[in-house]
């Protein structure tokens, strides 16, 4: 889900995503359990507080680094860090798989938002463009 949404992201720039290049995107994912959440059944959108089912369910908690390689370097040219939990509101049923699906989804969704930079100078002198100060 990650791989595809990435390279859904970089197909909107006109990049395709290929394998054995020399420059290429390194991902590392990483996930832990994050609090045990009471599960609560609405009845709509305005049962703010909801009748308590007894159960809880885990929520998930992910993280990933994505980051820009190119030959020659020995560091990531380029690298953001994503962070994502689990939904808090279903429609279905509630399990482990559903809990870690909406993470992912999540994460998906700040792939497609991510701004990659296309020019990197060479030189460790030249700023990067664009540039931005903040």
């Amino acid at each position: 889900m990650i791989g595809t949404s990435l390279t859904q992201r970089l197909a909107r720039d006109g990049i395709r995503a290929e394998k054995e290049c020399p420059t290429y995107f390194r991902l590392k994912f990483a996930e832990e359990a994050g609090d045990e959440l009471p599960i609560y059944e609405r009845q709509s959108r305005w049962d703010f507080r909801g009748q308590d089912t007894g159960q809880t369910a885990t929520e998930a908690k992910g993280s990933l680094i994505v980051e820009l390689i190119v030959p020659g370097r020995d560091k990531p040219i380029w690298r953001e860090t994503l962070s994502a939990l689990s939904s808090r509101s279903y429609d279905g049923d509630i399990n482990d798989a559903t809990v870690r699906k909406s993470m992912l989804e999540s994460l998906g969704r700040q792939i497609s938002l991510l701004s990659f930079p296309y020019y990197i100078p060479e030189s460790e002198d030249l700023p990067a463009l664009p540039l931005v100060i903040e």
